[in-house]
């Protein structure tokens, strides 16, 4: 942990040292602009600020999923959707008969059996559906990263110092975390 540490911090010395070198100076030392990469063409601009306010949104829809991800815990809602189908459990149960199925496997799970015995078909459906919503909020974070990702890879709009910035450390985040685990074999 220390190491992904400094090593991302590191990086964002580094990026500022690339932000400060930006500047143009005047023959005193002075700043005769104040915003940094003067020196970029317009469309580079562009492109940095369209990847900005993906990486943005990323930021929002992960504050909303670790919102949603309180609730499903204060309402004991987690353990309510006993399979993970990733593809076919996008949509809810969309009629009685689904319902009562979708119950019926929640009343085999050891949070029905100890926790909520008392719970009508009706209780199931408002623990369901934050459980739902969680699950439906981490596949469309994961669609809103992926396809715009692999749609930049594809027109090249990221630049080293992108890469520089968040793939190393995610790279060394898994490195240093693999190397401390022990299996016992």
């Amino acid at each position: 942990m220390k190491a992904l540490f400094f090593r991302l911090s590191g990086l964002i010395f580094a990026q500022n040292l690339k932000i400060l070198n930006q500047y143009d100076l005047d023959q005193q030392g002075n700043s005769q602009s104040f915003t940094p990469f003067n020196n970029l063409d317009p469309d580079t601009k562009r492109k940095n600020k369209v990847v900005a306010y993906w990486l943005l949104l990323g930021v929002f829809m992960i504050i909303i999923q670790t919102l949603l991800g309180g609730v499903t815990r204060l309402t004991g809602s987690g353990l309510s959707i006993t399979e993970w189908d990733v593809v076919t459990g996008t949509l809810p149960p969309l009629n009685e008969a689904a319902w009562l199925k979708e119950f019926a496997k929640y009343q085999k799970s050891p949070q029905y059996l100890y926790l909520n015995s008392d719970f009508t078909l009706s209780d199931f459906k408002s623990i369901f559906f934050w459980e739902w919503f969680h699950r439906f909020w981490a596949r469309l974070i994961g669609i809103v990263f992926a396809v715009p990702f692999i749609f930049f890879l594809g027109k090249k709009i990221f630049q080293q110092t992108n890469g520089d910035a968040f793939g190393n450390p995610i790279c060394d985040g898994c490195a240093t975390r693999l190397s401390g685990l022990d299996y016992g074999s």
